[in-house]
C-alpha cells in the first residue's frame, strides 16, 4: 500500500485530480458570483432606464400641456348684458394646429357645487346649478368678471385643463376687426338679414356670392332666424366664413402686414392675456391654412330650445388635441378617483365587448343616407366617409320629414345599426322598421351629425 502512495505516477495522478476539483469549485463559485452581480447590475440598469423613460414621458406630457394654449373668445351684444356668442380656441404650438370650438348660443351647463358657490359669491343675481351661458353672463354687471366666470365654467367643462386667457369684442369691435382686411367673397345657404350703421335692413340672398365687409360679417355671425330650433345653421355659416376670412389673411400677408394686423387686433379686444405682444405670434399665424385650422361645434345635443353640452364627449375631443398623458397631467383628480374611474372603464369595456359579440355588422348590409339636417353636402360627406371605411352606400337623398336636430337609424332587423351609432352617430336613435329604397339600413342625418 505504501508502495502505491510512494509511486511517482500515483502521486502525479492525485495532484491532477485535486487540481481539477479546485478548478471546478472555482468555476462554480465564480459563475454564481458573477451571475448574481450581473443580474443585480441588469436589474439596476432596467430600473434606471424605466425611471428615465417615465421621466421622459412626464416631460413630454408637460411639454404638450405647455405648448397647447387655450383661450375663450367672446362676442358681446352691446344692447344686453348677455354673452351672445362664444368659442373655445385651442392652439398646439408644437405642430401649429388651431382648433376653434364654436359654442351654440343656447348652450346649457351643469355646474359643480363648488363652482356654483364661487360664481354666486361674485354674482349680482342668482346662479343656478343648471344655466344657459348667456343667462349666466347676465348675472354679472362687471364685464371682466363676466368673462372670468364663464371662462371658469368652460375650464371645468373641459376637465380642469387651464384656459390661459380670454379675448372679447363687442359688435362695433368685430366690424372694425373684419374691416382691417379686404372683404372675402362667400355664398350663404339661407337668407341672412343684417342692419347697417344707418339702421337700414339688408339681406344676403342664398346661392349668390356676396362680398363680406365688417357689417355683413356681423350679420353672418349673429343672425339666427329661419333655422328652427337650435343654432346649427348659424354655427355652420359662421365657421365657413371665418375659415375664408382667416385663410385669406394668412395665405396672402407677409410678416410686416401680419404684424400690423395683429397689433390693430390687440388694440380692439378686451383680454386678460399677454397677446398684446403681437410680434410673437406673426410666424405662427402665417403658417395657418385649411389643413391645420379647423372649426367644430362643441359636443352636445339639442333639446328643444336648449343645447345640452356633453362634458364627457368634449373632454374626449380635448384629449385628442392634447394627448392622453397630457390631459391626465392637467387634471386635478385624486389617485383614488383615478383608480375608481379606471376600474369602471375596464368593467364598461368588458360589457361592451360582450355586447358587440351579439351585434350585426353594418358593413355587410346595404345603406342609404338621407339629409335631414338640410346642410348642403352633408349626406355626400357621410357617404364618402362611410364608403372609405368599407360600408355599402346605395344612395343619398333629401329627407322630406323636416329638419332634424339629431339623426335616426332605421334598420330592418334588431341588432343592426348599433356599430354605426357607436362609431359615427352617438346622438342618433335606432328604430326597427322598414327602411326606404329596399335597403337594410336607412340613416337620416340631423344637425348634430354635421362635421
Amino acid at each position: 500500500m505504501n508502495d502505491k502512495k510512494n509511486n511517482p505516477a500515483v502521486r502525479m495522478l492525485l495532484r491532477i485530480l485535486i487540481f481539477l476539483l479546485l478548478m471546478v469549485l472555482t468555476f462554480l463559485l465564480s459563475y454564481f458570483g458573477v451571475s448574481k452581480w450581473y443580474t443585480n447590475r441588469l436589474d439596476k440598469k432596467d430600473a434606471a432606464e424605466k425611471k428615465a423613460e417615465e421621466k421622459t414621458a412626464q416631460v413630454q406630457a408637460e411639454e404638450s400641456v405647455k405648448n397647447c394654449s387655450f383661450a375663450m373668445l367672446y362676442l358681446d351684444n352691446p344692447d344686453t348684458e348677455e354673452v351672445d356668442y362664444c368659442a373655445l380656441r385651442v392652439f398646439n404650438q408644437m405642430n401649429c394646429e388651431m382648433s376653434v370650438f364654436m359654442i351654440p348660443s343656447d348652450s346649457e351647463v351643469t355646474l359643480s357645487s363648488d363652482l356654483q358657490k364661487e360664481l354666486s359669491e361674485k354674482a349680482d343675481g342668482s346662479v343656478e346649478q343648471n344655466m344657459k351661458l348667456k343667462d349666466l353672463g347676465a348675472c354679472y354687471s362687471d364685464t371682466k368678471t363676466k368673462y372670468e366666470m364663464i371662462t371658469k365654467v368652460m375650464q371645468e367643462l373641459i376637465g380642469g385643463v387651464s384656459i390661459d386667457s380670454y379675448e372679447a369684442l363687442d359688435y362695433d369691435g368685430l366690424i372694425q376687426v373684419v374691416d382691417l382686411a379686404d372683404p372675402v367673397t362667400v355664398k350663404v345657404n339661407e337668407m341672412v338679414t343684417y342692419v347697417d350703421e344707418d339702421g337700414e335692413t339688408y339681406k344676403l340672398t342664398p346661392g349668390q356670392e356676396h362680398e363680406i365687409d365688417g357689417r355683413r360679417a356681423l350679420g353672418i355671425l349673429t343672425y339666427t332666424d329661419g333655422f328652427g330650433s337650435g343654432d346649427g345653421g348659424r354655427i355652420e355659416r359662421s365657421s365657413d366664413y371665418l375659415m375664408e376670412y382667416v385663410t385669406s389673411i394668412t395665405t396672402s400677408y407677409n410678416k410686416t402686414q401680419m404684424s400690423e394686423y395683429l397689433s390693430q387686433y390687440c388694440k380692439l379686444i378686451v383680454t386678460n392675456g399677454t397677446i398684446n405682444d403681437a410680434s410673437t405670434y406673426v410666424e405662427e399665424c402665417l403658417k395657418l391654412n385649411e389643413e391645420n385650422l379647423s372649426f367644430y361645434t362643441l359636443k352636445g345635443s339639442q333639446k328643444e330650445d336648449t343645447y345640452l353640452l356633453d362634458s364627457s364627449r368634449i373632454q374626449d375631443d380635448i384629449k385628442i388635441l392634447m394627448g392622453e398623458d397630457a390631459f391626465e397631467l392637467a387634471t386635478t383628480e385624486s389617485q383614488a378617483e383615478t383608480t375608481t374611474a379606471a376600474e369602471a372603464k375596464s368593467t364598461e369595456a368588458e360589457e361592451e365587448q360582450e355586447e358587440e359579440t351579439s351585434l350585426i355588422s353594418s358593413k355587410d348590409k346595404t345603406i342609404t343616407i338621407y339629409n335631414g339636417a338640410y346642410i348642403n353636402g352633408l349626406a355626400g360627406r357621410w357617404r364618402d366617409r362611410l364608403q372609405e371605411d368599407g360600408y355599402q352606400i346605395e344612395g343619398i337623398y333629401n329627407y322630406s320629414g323636416g329638419t332634424r336636430d339629431n339623426g335616426k337609424i332605421i334598420v330592418s332587423e334588431e341588432g343592426m345599426g348599433v356599430d354605426l351609432q357607436k362609431e359615427y352617430f352617438p346622438n342618433a336613435e335606432i328604430e326597427v322598421g322598414v327602411p326606404e329604397e329596399g335597403v337594410d339600413i336607412q340613416i337620416i342625418l340631423g344637425r348634430s351629425e354635421d362635421f
